[in-house]
């Protein structure tokens, strides 16, 4: 029998309430899309106004967590989980309007509610079989109850009640080749629920299903003198993938679909070196294959008002939106005395804005540098005072990191339209930290 020395039992409960919004302008917007007569003034009929519209967010999320563990010898052991609530609720308020029609001010010209209850539970498992190898396991059984119901901001009415059962397993061991290198493998089975927008955004008869992954991972790991190396080489395969679009919604959310056959692969490696005292460098790397080995794409020909035609493209072994293939980050860091300076250089491969591999809808590599200062002192009686100075964007590089695309047919021809978010060009943060 194990002593209360082997055991420890730990308990936390939480609460987080939040609520915000945001508020649009909107010209010429037509009464029946919030629901609304016209109004008829003398011999006029009104049908459209100026309008300003506030749409929420109220939410509260609460729930609790638990362990126990057990250590004694080569063996841990925690037994844990969790039963958390999400309920929230989306409504649009009209506060302002040219004509009024029948609405009053703060009328919720929409609104939905969602409950979401998550439960889990897991046998985490790290045993020490000799002193080269060392394995661990992790059983994890999970329920998620969802369910919303309302009406969107186009007064489209949805009602939605899923309930998943997922078990997600891991495995894998540590070899150890002797006191500075190790191998290291695992195998891990994973899911992931639809969310709210995969619901509403889905075509009409379409219900999003939650996605599976099997990731398989070997890598490497070492120490010596002055050096750390670790390296992996993964694969994860994917059963119905939610993937992005690179569509957004009315409120800039991304948009997904599933995609029934999917995979990601690739190399990471990062390499710490003390060159001296004073100089570190660091340098990481990631190579990567994300493909999508069918895809449909889904364009609508607005030609065809009262029933849209639909066209549907097929693109075999295209690359995962958003999904460059290289990434590499290097690190100079300079420090004496309570002085250090640091030099970060990012590279980001081109990646595309949909899955088309579209070389008409990417957006392109870019290299951007940032420089960090901090001088760190002991005065006034306090334990440390540091001053920074964090200049982003060093050499004043015009490029974007994201964007967002979207087409539509009309009479038979494409009509394309990218969209980026681009990023600041040469700014400056400055702060300063007190430790007493």
């Amino acid at each position: 029998m194990p002593s209360t020395n082997d055991l420890n039992l730990a308990i936390s409960g939480h609460y987080t309430h939040g609520e915000g919004y945001f508020e649009q302008y909107r010209s010429k917007d037509a009464f029946t899309d919030y629901g609304l007569g016209n109004v008829t003034i003398g011999d006029s009929t009104i049908t459209q106004t100026d309008l300003v519209r506030r749409r929420w967010l109220d939410n509260d999320f609460y729930g609790f967590t638990y362990a126990f563990n057990y250590n004694k010898d080569n063996l841990l052991m925690t037994l844990g989980g969790g039963y958390n609530t999400y309920k929230g609720s989306h409504f649009g308020e009209i506060i302002w309007s040219e004509y009024a029609s029948t609405s009053a001010i703060r009328d919720r010209y929409y609104e939905g509610s969602s409950t979401k209850n998550d439960f889990n539970v897991f046998l985490k498992t790290n045993y020490q079989l000799s002193s080269k190898v060392n394995l661990f396991g992790d059983l994890q059984i999970r329920t998620i109850d969802y369910e919303t119901e309302g009406t969107d901001d186009d007064l489209s009415n949805y009602q939605v009640g899923e309930k998943y059962t997922f078990f997600n397993p891991k495995f894998g061991l540590t070899y150890a080749l002797n006191a500075h290198f190790q191998l290291y493998g695992s195998f891990a089975v994973a899911h992931r629920e639809p969310v709210r927008t995969d619901f509403i955004d889905a075509p009409v008869g379409n219900i999003p299903s939650p996605e599976q992954l099997q990731n398989l991972e070997l890598g490497f790991r070492g120490n010596l003198d002055n050096i750390h190396l670790e390296t992996n080489v993964y694969l994860m395969d994917y059963t119905d993938q939610l993937i992005l679009t690179g569509a957004v919604n009315d409120v800039g959310s991304s948009i997904r679909v599933n995609t029934p056959d999917s995979y990601r692969a690739g190399l990471e490696m990062v390499l710490g070196m003390n060159l001296t005292d004073r100089w570190n460098w660091g340098f990481n790397v990631a190579l990567s294959r994300n493909k999508i080995n069918k895809f449909t794409e889904v364009v609508f020909d607005y030609a065809f008002t009262d029933d849209r035609y639909i066209v549907e493209n097929e693109f075999t072994n295209t690359d995962i939106a958003f999904s460059p293939n290289v990434v590499i980050g290097n690190d100079i860091t300079f420090s004496h005395q309570g002085f250090s300076a640091q030099w970060l250089s990012k590279f980001v491969g081109a990646q595309f804005l949909d899955n088309t591999s579209n070389e008409d809808r990417m957006i392109e590599s870019y290299f951007i540098n940032d420089l960090r200062l901090a001088y760190q002192l002991q005065a006034f009686g306090m334990r440390k005072i540091e001053f920074t100075l964090l200049i982003n964007n060093l050499l004043n590089v015009t490029y974007e990191s994201n964007g967002f695309t979207w087409g539509f047919l009309y009479d038979g021809s494409l009509y394309q339209q990218n969209n980026y978010y681009p990023q600041a060009g040469i700014n400056f943060l400055t702060g300063i930290s007190l430790k007493f």
